[in-house]
């Protein structure tokens, strides 16, 4: 598969973000014959680009109607962020912190434009129980919780950042909740802390949010060092 950084591909792109929508909103591509014609390139090569785009999820290909521009799934951007991590351009700890910015603001702004149906299943979700109390019923919950406040911003570039970090996300949370299974009463403070951001969502109080979503995550850390402080306890007795 062609890299992004070929330079036929990348000239097959700007023609196409230059095509105008149709009056459905459609963009329609030209066919192989004339795209090979204005950038003056062999028809296959023009059909291996297109292939490499149609795998990836930005053209539609339909027998009969034509080639059609098309959005990809938010699998692309998470395949991007696994592959950046794989290779160490990124560590899991600027996505944890990525992820908090993302959840802070994307609260503030379900404080202003969150609809009665956003509150009333971030409401839900905070108050249900995983089933039977397992592991995977609390990070799926904890998931669910912030997915509920990205998509109650109302904002969709925001919704495709946090679905492009879906997966690392969870991973953050299987670490916090680890810890979280380690040290008394943390459930019942993270549940505290929930129904704060929620509660200030409910007022209409994004700055308030803001400070809710900021002691939820405080929560988190201070959890954290309660188990690197009992863990330095050990070890020194150990000694």
């Amino acid at each position: 598969m062609p890299g992004y950084d070929d330079d036929i591909l990348g000239k097959i792109i700007e023609l196409i973000l230059n095509l105008a929508p149709d009056d459905k909103g459609e963009v329609r591509l030209p066919t192989e014959r004339i795209l090979a014609s204005n950038l003056n390139i062999q028809r296959p090569t023009v059909r291996e680009r297109l292939s490499t785009l149609e795998t990836l999820g930005f053209i539609s290909r339909t027998q009969g109607r034509g080639t059609y521009l098309s959005m990809a799934s938010s699998s692309v951007i998470q395949l991007y962020f696994e592959i950046a991590l794989k290779l160490g351009y990124i560590r899991v700890e600027e996505m944890q912190s990525a992820m908090e910015m993302i959840v802070r603001e994307s609260a503030a702004s379900a404080a202003v434009s969150a609809s009665p149906e956003n509150i009333r299943l971030l409401a839900k979700a905070v108050e249900r129980e995983p089933e039977g109390d397992s592991f995977d019923g609390q990070v799926m919950l904890q998931f669910e919780f912030h997915s509920l406040l990205v998509r109650s911003s109302g904002n969709p570039v925001i919704v495709l950042l946090f679905e492009g970090i879906a997966n690392v996300v969870r991973e953050v949370l299987r670490r916090k909740i680890r810890v979280m299974q380690l040290v008394s009463g943390a459930f019942d403070r993270n549940l505290e802390a929930r129904r704060y951001i929620v509660e200030a969502i409910q007022n209409r109080e994004p700055d308030t949010t803001r400070t809710a979503v900021d002691e939820y995550f405080w929560l988190w850390r201070r959890e954290e060092a309660k188990i690197s402080i009992l863990n330095y306890g050990e070890h020194v007795a150990d000694e």
